[in-house]
């Protein structure tokens, strides 16, 4: 018999339990206590974020912190609502004063477009700022006339050649004075010998428009933006003599490398040019002559919104289109400046906007977001004071990313992944707990099987992240009629009878293929252009992924999470009685009747906090979101839930292929991507506690549905 270890002989004994007992508790207790001061420091940093910026951190997107120093000023206005943010960002007694409000009435037109419409890709894209509107493009066109302003007197030179053919195209040029002139111009020879060698990159950057042909090692554009006197090495192929204009020479001169010593010959060379002289004002020339005399006059001014490397677009409209709404300023110019734009129901209303007018006291920095900051900008903008001055002074400015706004994106976007996650993973996993509970015999197969999924719960999530990658985002099949020219292999299912619209295919890349020619050298010729997708009038299952998109994201998380799931889902199974089942097949019930009425509504608390906890998990991963979902956006939200409302497939689809901000990676981009500031630190521990908040209270509805069901479901 075992001496008692605690008699009063025993001290030694009694001296080492209580030795190890210390230990065991000073290890239980060390867990506490690290998680104490983990979470304590995020409630101690995080918590007065919230306090200061309320709501308005959960209900704004990420945006740009912009610190500008202005000087004393009176009679400042800003919108009422940034006015609030204002006093947010600057909580700092007596800095505002004098605080009045007041509104500014903001006069709009209001119109229709009629059919047979051409409208510039600017004022196009202005117009459906301002409305629910979205036009079809037919065609494009460069003959159609172009509106522009000049706001001063503004002399050009063209080619004689160029001069023929502006006056033939538009006559009204003829009636400027124009004069022949003669340009001189200095350029130097330079002979380069076959070498190899090194030179500046600095140098290199100067030399990049010239006609000079050689093989550079390295990435130009790392070192030029960092060290720009790095001596880069380079491979002159061949013999050449380059024509260099006097900057570029003077660059070669300089360099320290292996090419200092060229010698160049000086060339003056003459240039025959029309001058003639634009006065300011309103005027309007065809869209291609608009093109010749701004490419010829790189320096020139010319206020529009076209587009002069596509042209004008004719719209596709069957009818004319609801009414639309335009600011006075902005209606008058896409009026003047769209010569052939039809438009029809002109009238005019306006609108109250509420203002807040105060004196800032002193000169101060003022921190905004980017949205409010511009706002406040434009409020002031001419606004002078008695003196002439303008009121709104700025004497420093400095931007800093992701420091201001909020986290409506990624919130929404984690709950949009997660919710796409949670329903392929319980459909997929509860199905396979079944399987594997209820209708498999024991064998090598699912033995493998178990075995697999022991293995899949211990794989490192950046492995998923990359398995994502490959799969999802690289291969996955896809049922579409414009299939990606790099995708690995097709396959054409059905003929497809609507072609992609002109904006869709400026959009999406996409090239129209000609059934004429070779399909081969077409593709070539799509990949040299820049164009992703082809048309060719079939629906082809194609192997080119999802892309990085929720669906990907959601299908890798779904996997991912699994075993929990399975796992979890084929215990609660098991903990029903079998008595259960037996009864039900014993009155008649089928296999899955039994299954579906007499086992599943008993193991439902178990599986939900399988769920739970797994979304828990998934909720919280970097690498697969990163991999295959995540994008960093400060102004966009993270899905286009505007197309949810819509009818069919085709937008449900689009929507689940958009990608998505998502928590995790918003707090990996703004803990370790972007430099150190102060004034990133608030962001960062108010997206880390509200994410931990998210976490606990998930964490907590596990709990609190498990109880629920299981006083529903007793036995």
């Amino acid at each position: 018999m075992e001496p008692n270890p605690f008699a009063p002989g025993n001290s030694k004994r009694v001296t080492k339990e209580l030795a190890q007992r210390s230990v065991l508790m000073a290890a239980t207790y060390s867990i506490l206590c690290f998680t104490l001061f983990i979470f304590g420091l995020i409630i101690w940093r995080g918590a007065p974020v919230l306090h200061q910026y309320g709501t308005e951190f959960l209900t704004r997107k990420p945006e740009s912190l912009e610190l500008v120093t202005y000087d004393a000023g009176k009679q400042l206005s800003i919108p009422a609502k940034s006015f609030k943010t204002l006093q947010k960002y600057n909580p700092r007694e007596g800095l505002f004063t004098d605080i009045q409000d007041s509104s500014r009435s903001t006069e709009y037109r209001t119109f229709k477009i009629e059919p047979g419409s051409v409208i510039g890709d600017g004022y196009l894209s202005n117009v459906e700022v301002y409305n629910n509107f979205t036009a079809k493009y037919l065609k494009r066109e460069f003959t159609a006339p172009a509106g522009f302003e000049l706001s001063q007197d503004t002399e050009f030179q063209v080619s004689p050649d160029s001069y023929t053919t502006l006056t033939s195209q538009s006559p009204k040029l003829q009636s400027f004075p124009a004069q022949s002139i003669t340009l001189e111009s200095k350029s130097y020879s330079v002979n380069f010998q076959q070498k190899e060698g090194q030179m500046q990159a600095k140098t290199l950057v100067k030399l990049a428009k010239s006609p000079l042909i050689y093989k550079l090692y390295g990435n130009l554009t790392d070192v030029a933006d960092d060290k720009p006197a790095e001596l880069m090495p380079l491979y002159i192929p061949r013999a050449q003599s380059v024509l260099l204009t006097p900057e570029q020479y003077q660059a070669c001169l300089a360099d320290t490398g292996d090419f200092k010593a060229l010698e160049g010959t000086e060339v003056i060379n003459t240039t025959e040019r029309i001058s003639f002289t634009i006065p300011a004002g309103k005027h309007t020339l065809p869209l291609s002559s608009l093109k010749t005399l701004l490419e010829e006059n790189p320096a020139a001014s010319a206020l529009h919104s076209h587009n002069l490397e596509k042209g004008a677009i004719f719209l596709d409209m069957k009818k004319t289109s609801d009414s639309l709404l335009l600011p006075l300023s902005e209606f008058e110019a896409l009026q003047q400046d769209n010569p052939q734009l039809k438009i029809s129901d002109i009238g005019s209303t306006s609108y109250e906007s509420p203002y807040k007018e105060f004196t800032l006291t002193k000169a101060a920095q003022i921190k905004l977001p980017t949205t409010d900051m511009s706002a406040f900008k434009a409020a002031n903008a001419g606004a002078v004071n008695e003196n002439g001055q303008p009121r709104l002074k700025s004497l420093s400015e400095k931007v800093f990313p992701y420091s201001a706004g909020g986290i409506a994106g990624p919130i929404l976007g984690t709950a949009t992944l997660v919710i796409a996650c949670m329903i392929i993973g319980l459909g997929i996993g509860v199905c396979a707990a079944i399987f594997l509970g209820e209708y498999s015999r024991q064998g090598k197969l699912i033995s493998t099987i178990r075995l697999s999924m022991m293995n899949l719960a211990g794989v490192p999530s950046i492995v998923f992240g990359i398995f994502g990658l490959g799969l999802f985002v690289s291969l996955a099949p896809k049922m579409t009629s414009t299939p990606s020219i790099d995708d690995k292999f097709r396959f054409p299912v059905i003929p497809s009878f609507s072609q992609p619209d002109l904006r869709t295919q400026e959009k999406e890349r996409i090239m129209i293929i000609d059934k004429d020619k070779e399909l081969v050298h077409q593709l070539r010729s799509a990949q040299q252009q820049g164009l992703e997708r082809y048309y060719t009038g079939w629906t082809f299952l194609s192997f080119q992924g999802w892309g990085n998109s929720l669906i990907a994201g959601a299908f890798t998380l779904a996997i991912m999470v699994l075993p929990i799931i399975i796992t979890s889902s084929e215990e609660s199974l098991r903990a029903v009685p079998r008595g259960f089942r037996e009864a039900s097949l014993a009155l008649g019930a089928t296999k899955w009747q039994a299954i579906k009425t007499a086992v599943l509504p008993y193991a439902t608390p178990g599986i939900l906090t399988a769920s739970v906890l797994g979304i828990t998990r998934v909720a919280g991963e970097t690498a697969p979101i990163m991999f295959t979902a995540a994008v960093a956006a400060k102004s966009d939200l993270p899905t286009n839930f505007s197309a949810l409302p819509g009818v069919g497939l085709d937008k449900f689809f689009s929507f689940l292929s958009q990608s998505v901000q998502a928590m995790p990676y918003h707090i990996y981009t703004i803990a370790g991507k972007l430099p150190p500031s102060i004034h990133i630190k608030p962001m960062q521990y108010g997206s880390v506690l509200v994410f931990m908040l998210i976490v606990m209270i998930f964490a907590g509805l596990s709990v609190w549905l498990r109880i629920r069901v299981r006083k529903k479901y007793k036995w």
